[in-house]
């Protein structure tokens, strides 16, 4: 009897251990940290899904700098750099542990605003999708395409909201089109969008407000101006509204917006978002077009935005500029409410030669 009572607890720790299995291989493939000599920098460095942002002191290049980054457990990375002839691209190219997710990410240099932004470049931020994303100087435009790409797949260029066109345009070969365009349950009215900052597509299914981080650093000097050109034309379909129905008033009418934010970063605020990008009290001044409506005729219009100071909590201090603690948003929208899924589809913003005027 007591070799039988011995016999079952010796049976039932070789079953359990015979049931515990190694853990699964980790499925992820990111970066989690990435740092060049923090005495190189200016600003905290951006990790996205997809880009590395990094800004340098003025005079640093940091093409042959040697970083040090992180990657998730039991994941494995490469590094590739590549010389255009115009500029040294540095690729992170990550498997994740099981080797069935791969990761590239590109490291983005940010040195200091172009004097205007001409909208004359345009590049694949993703490889695997179809859209462009336009670049001036060491600046690339985030735009609401990189959200389209993951709630859509094997869209065509041209089915992207947001779009390079030669139709209308102040100077050179392109402007930048925005377009609104039908989506789905979720978010009705898909409105074209570009601005300076970075798309979070991590959380475009979660919380697609926040997947917008708006802002760049900012030294230039004290702004006191937006200026550009501009062409609107709202939607000839009824107004839609984010219950994904029309709204009865068929009148009601959309518009554009075309905006910029200067605030101040703290180490609670990096970015603003589709939260807070015009209520938080980090913001310094705001310049936003008066008139948003449709414009006449065709070509592109001239606007000029000045920068308000007064009505907001954070005031203009010279030497916080110097020293790197502002950030700026420029932001254009073919719908104004579209971040909630509203705006009329069809409704079409072109920009072009846009710029800063600073004191």
């Amino acid at each position: 009897m007591k070799r039988i009572l011995f016999f079952i607890p010796l049976l039932l720790i070789v079953f359990f251990a015979s049931c515990i299995k190694d853990p699964a291989p980790n499925p992820e493939a990111d970066i989690l940290t990435f740092a060049y000599p923090s005495d190189s920098l200016r600003s905290e460095t951006v990790i996205t899904n997809n880009e590395v942002v990094v800004y340098p002191k003025m005079g640093v290049h940091l093409d042959d700098d040697e970083f040090t980054l992180t990657v998730t457990p039991g994941a494995t990375y490469t590094i590739d750099k590549r010389n255009t002839g115009n500029e040294i691209l540095c690729y992170v190219n990550v498997t994740s542990e099981d080797t069935e997710s791969k990761k590239q990410y590109i490291i983005r240099q940010v040195r200091e605003l172009p004097d205007i932004f001409s909208f004359e470049t345009w590049v694949k931020v993703d490889k695997t999708k179809n859209y462009e994303n336009p670049k001036d100087g060491d600046i690339y435009w985030a735009s609401g395409n990189t959200g389209v790409a993951i709630i859509f797949s094997n869209k065509s260029a041209e089915e992207y909201p947001v779009r390079k066109t030669t139709a209308e345009k102040k100077s050179g070969n392109y402007a930048a089109e925005m377009r609104s365009l039908a989506g789905n349950i979720f978010n009705p009215c898909i409105a074209g969008s570009v601005f300076l900052g970075n798309f979070d597509a991590t959380k475009v299914l979660s919380d697609k407000l926040k997947a917008t981080q708006f802002g760049v650093t900012y030294t230039k000097g004290k702004p006191l101006a937006l200026k550009g050109y501009y062409k609107y034309k709202q939607g000839t379909n009824g107004y839609m509204l984010s219950t994904n129905e029309l709204d009865p008033d068929m009148d009601r009418l959309d518009s554009c917006d075309i905006y910029a934010i200067l605030f101040k970063k703290d180490k609670n605020t990096e970015f603003l978002d589709g939260n807070n990008v015009k209520t938080s009290p980090n913001i310094i001044a705001k310049a936003q077009i008066q008139d948003r409506g449709n414009t006449e005729g065709d070509g592109l219009h001239p606007f000029t935005a000045y920068f308000v100071y007064q009505g907001y909590e954070t005031p203009f201090n010279s030497q916080e500029l110097k020293n790197n603690q502002y950030k700026i948003a420029i932001v254009c929208t073919s719908s104004t409410r579209g971040a909630f899924g509203e705006g009329r589809i069809g409704s079409s913003l072109i920009v072009d030669d846009i710029e800063i005027v600073t004191e």
